[in-house]
């Protein structure tokens, strides 16, 4: 996987925290595994980057990577 170097500001980094938490939260308990909430949050930094800054955009994308447990 390649390196994201864009640096998000503190307030930010704040928003893409609480995008991951509601988003580990609306996934079934089955998936909330380690591995599984570290995919979500990979896929909303690189959101992110690729410019997504609406927080329920993150959290809506980050549910659909976590619907599919990492193994």
């Amino acid at each position: 996987m390649p390196q994201v170097t864009t640096a998000f500001t503190p307030d930010f980094v704040t928003t893409m925290r609480r995008a991951l938490d509601a988003a580990t939260d609306r996934v079934p308990v089955p998936s909330r595994t380690p591995a599984t909430k570290a995919k979500m949050a990979q896929r909303i930094v690189r959101s992110a980057h690729e410019g997504i800054t609406d927080p329920q955009q993150l959290v809506a994308i980050a549910v659909a990577e976590g619907t599919e447990p990492a193994l």
